[in-house]
């Protein structure tokens, strides 16, 4: 499964690289969105194949990787901008980066043995996608040109969207095999756990925009920015990346001494 969604993220890059016109950059991005499933799927192979000393010592060495990894392809796509003489190579880092993980997967991680069966709930799936498309489409155009907060256009699409979300959930209630459980919210921590995710990736992934936006734009002409050439503009950022990468690693070594600590205690 792991290689299936790297091929489509591989095959959506590639779409990006060449692309011309914007209906095959939409396409390319859209096959790039199957990114979202790596962290579940190493998570889960993780579990399946360590104990829960490994898993938790694994979950934090992958996610310090996945940021570095952030930081190491935003540089390198600010480089290759700025010293390319065609700025529009810098599309092709995500393919090359994408193609050198599918081929480290086949000597470096074996098919698994087991298989955990399961059906697909394809309602839920649909739902929940048509749901939080058109609740981000209302977020995401709101107060453009035509997209009016007060249009019947946002408005629509913001309450059907919510309206739909709301039928994904009766309808997960009732599912055997949810695509997703949500019952595990009734959960304090969970509730937690999901709040504070929500919150840092809003932070994080906002700044991955706001900040090239800022960096870039000429204070001459606008009244704001620093001015900042394509290359310098990662750079500038990456203190902040590699400060997240260290933070899961630093995190899981104080949580093991704390651990450590408390059994001594005992």
């Amino acid at each position: 499964m792991l290689r299936w969604n790297l091929a489509l993220v591989l095959a959506g890059s590639v779409l990006v690289g060449v692309s011309r016109s914007f209906g095959l950059l939409l396409a390319g991005s859209v096959l790039q969105g199957a990114f979202a499933g790596f962290f579940p799927l190493l998570v889960g192979i993780l579990r399946n194949r360590g104990s829960a000393g490994q898993n938790r010592r694994g979950i934090s060495v992958m996610v310090a990787a996945l940021v570095a990894g952030l930081a190491l392809g935003t540089v390198a796509s600010g480089l290759i901008a700025q010293f390319v003489a065609r700025p529009t190579a810098a599309l092709w880092v995500p393919a090359c980066a994408v193609a050198l993980a599918l081929a480290a997967t086949w000597p470096l991680l074996p098919e698994s043995g087991e298989r955990p069966g399961g059906r697909t709930d394809w309602l839920g799936a649909l739902l929940l996608c048509t749901g939080l498309v058109a609740v981000m489409l209302a977020l995401g155009q709101g107060g453009s040109p035509g997209w009016a907060w007060t249009s019947s256009r946002t408005l629509g699409s913001l309450l059907g969207g919510l309206a739909v979300t709301a039928v994904w959930v009766r309808v997960e209630l009732r599912t055997a095999e949810p695509v997703m459980d949500v019952r595990l919210f009734r959960r304090r921590n969970v509730v937690v756990v999901s709040a504070v995710t929500l919150t840092f990736s809003s932070c994080m992934l906002g700044l991955l925009v706001a900040n090239p936006v800022f960096l870039g734009t000429s204070p001459a002409e606008a009244g704001y920015g620093a001015g900042a050439v394509s290359w310098t503009r990662p750079s500038a950022a990456s203190p902040k990346a590699r400060t997240r990468a260290v933070a899961p690693s630093a995190g899981h070594t104080r949580l093991h001494s704390t651990g450590a600590a408390s059994s001594k205690g005992t």
